[in-house]
């Protein structure tokens, strides 16, 4: 083999050689920023997740009338309170984004049945009156707030389980529908 030979081979394979680097560096650059991407989205899967694991854990309260009737706490505890609870299921609207469908959809079912079933039908003239018909709203309407926490707790529980499934959660963007709710007058 003669000299000219050997540095043609020599510079052949340093440059195959250089080309194959930068291929693989690509790859991995590629790999690299897809696993951030995907990390990206299952943290804020799990933030809006924790939110609606805080709201859940809020219904979860129960409290006894002086009755001995249960009510849940966010009912029994003064319109103030109500209404921050239903302020912070308002906003769990906002990162519905975030959550599955399914999920989505239970939250706002949940925000039109607290505007329409408890907070238009609050009465009374002071703050000791109102009180005291959101206390009697909340024992009418018991075992429907239990039933927006269980199905909320299930879900939520089906979601954990496929929360790092990135691309399901994608595909199921795409088919989400609008839907259309009434607020009573």
């Amino acid at each position: 083999m003669s000299t000219s030979e050997i540095i043609t081979l020599v510079v052949t394979s340093s440059v195959l050689s250089a080309i194959l680097t930068s291929l693989a560096n690509f790859r991995i650059q590629n790999l690299n920023y897809k696993r951030e991407y995907y990390k990206k989205i299952v943290e804020r899967r799990l933030n809006a997740q924790e939110q609606i694991v805080n709201l859940s854990n809020e219904l979860r309260i129960q409290v006894k009338s002086d009755d001995c009737q249960l009510c849940n706490r966010i009912c029994a505890t003064g319109e103030e309170h109500y209404q921050a609870f239903a302020i912070s299921v308002a906003t769990s609207v906002d990162i519905s984004f975030w959550l599955s469908e399914e999920l989505s959809e239970i939250l706002l079912d949940l925000n039109i049945f607290l505007l329409n079933e408890i907070t238009l039908e609050i009465t009374g003239a002071d703050e000791d009156e109102r009180n005291n018909s959101l206390m009697q709203l909340g024992i009418a309407n018991h075992e429907k707030i239990r039933d927006f926490r269980s199905k909320i707790e299930r879900q939520l529980i089906k979601d954990f389980g496929d929360l790092a499934n990135v691309n399901s959660f994608v595909k199921s963007k795409h088919k989400s529908e609008d839907k259309l709710y009434w607020l009573k007058k």
